[in-house]
């Protein structure tokens, strides 16, 4: 493969992966073959799409051209979502079925403690409060045609977020992100009306000084508006992993790396049968604390035994996400699939 084309190939999967991931593997290399937790501070903010399980259900009942119709609409309606947040410095980091999580981490450069740290940390907070509530006043012209249009409600939590390498099965890496911030953005989130903006306590503690908000229970903040803006910043930039596009793809479903490396990225949405399994971890992800010694190989351990399990009968997981119903891991089984781990 020549140097241009594999710099291609990596801009592309580069889409399909979160910026933590590239970070680690431009710091680390091919040598990124680890299990591994990296500790950020952090704001996190938690959107969660209202009725798109109804929208979605009514475009498959259209057979392909609903499927076509949906991925064209996610497409546009997700991406202005994912515009307004990396405007606003944020990182869209993960996908949750029907919800996304974004990252605001302060650089590793400054210490976690100490006053630089909050405040560094208090204009994360504020930056992801100003994003949600754009998304919020913006995301009223998302637009789903005759099929209704989504609400949204938004959480925002701030705190230690683990970043969490595991698996490495047959070259495969799952990515999660772990910590309270994580637990406490789901409960902001359910605690949001539609088109609201809560931030849990600790986010709150952060920015009382400089926005509007009511209180409520649990010291849940809903929040109307920043007092002072601050000046967007534009889209955050960060090297590209160099020499590593094994790794890049290693966390990107082999369904999808195929179709890119066969010029076919364009042609990714499709009906098949399919076989699903949904595993909820209890724990698992929260757990994934200092001292690293021994929680990083309990995980590691689970994390490998599920990927030999499901490898072995053609088996591939879809999703391993912290979202509103926990920890949990999506597997899909192709109904036609051959012999061997092409599903993977």
């Amino acid at each position: 493969m020549s140097d241009s084309s594999e710099l291609d190939l990596m801009g592309e999967f580069s889409r399909y992966t979160a910026p933590l991931v590239l970070r680690r593997l431009a710091k680390k290399g091919p040598g990124a073959n680890e299990a591994e937790a990296e500790q950020y501070s952090a704001a996190v903010l938690f959107v969660d799409i209202i009725g798109y399980s109804a929208i979605a259900e009514s475009f498959a009942l259209r057979d392909y051209d609903g499927v076509e119709e949906l991925a064209e609409q996610l497409n546009s309606n997700l991406g202005l979502l994912i515009r307004i947040i990396t405007e606003h410095g944020g990182e869209v980091t993960k996908f949750a079925g029907d919800a996304l999580v974004a990252l605001w981490p302060i650089p590793q450069t400054i210490s976690r403690v100490g006053s630089a740290a909050r405040q560094k940390l208090s204009e994360m907070v504020l930056r992801a409060t100003q994003c949600a509530l754009t998304i919020q006043r913006e995301g009223s012209i998302l637009s789903w045609t005759d099929n209704g249009d989504p609400i949204l409600r938004i959480g925002i939590a701030a705190g230690d977020v683990y970043a969490v390498h595991l698996g490495g099965v047959l070259g495969r890496w799952e990515f999660l992100l772990s910590g309270d911030p994580m637990v406490m953005m789901s409960q902001a989130k359910d605690q949001a009306g539609p088109g609201e903006v809560v931030l849990d306590p600790t986010a709150w503690s952060l920015v009382s000084d400089f926005c509007s908000a009511t209180t409520g229970r649990g010291k849940f903040a809903t929040v109307q508006r920043v007092k002072e803006a601050l000046t967007t910043l534009g889209t955050v930039q960060f090297d590209k992993p160099a020499a590593a596009l094994e790794k890049v793809k290693g966390y990107i479903p082999a369904a999808i790396t195929t179709r890119i490396e066969s010029g076919l990225g364009d042609w990714l949405s499709e009906i098949r049968d399919l076989t699903i399994l949904f595993v909820k971890l209890p724990d698992y992800g929260t757990s994934i604390a200092h001292p690293y010694a021994t929680t990083i190989p309990e995980a590691q351990a689970v994390m490998r035994a599920m990927q030999s399990a499901l490898y072995k009968f053609e088996g591939s997981i879809n999703k391993f996400n912290v979202d509103d119903k926990g920890i949990t891991l999506t597997n899909a089984a192709n109904a036609s699939a051959g012999s061997g781990l092409a599903n993977r």
